[in-house]
């Protein structure tokens, strides 16, 4: 299943779709995905974003991924 498309570079991604792409990924690449576009938006310092961003990372379904 694909992962929903990341925003071009241009259109800064709000905080309720950033969320939902971390919650979209399905496979540890897509949540490398994800956390490129966390990093390059500057949203790592966001406590909101880097808890659920842990959260799903730390699931064991992605380290089988």
């Amino acid at each position: 299943m694909p992962i929903p498309t990341i925003p071009p570079p241009f259109s800064a991604p709000s905080l309720p779709s950033v969320l939902s792409l971390l919650h979209a990924c399905k496979s540890a690449a897509h949540l490398h995905q994800v956390h490129a576009l966390i990093v390059r938006r500057g949203l790592e310092q966001d406590h909101y974003v880097a808890s659920h961003f842990i959260l799903l990372s730390s699931s064991p379904s992605y380290a089988l991924s």
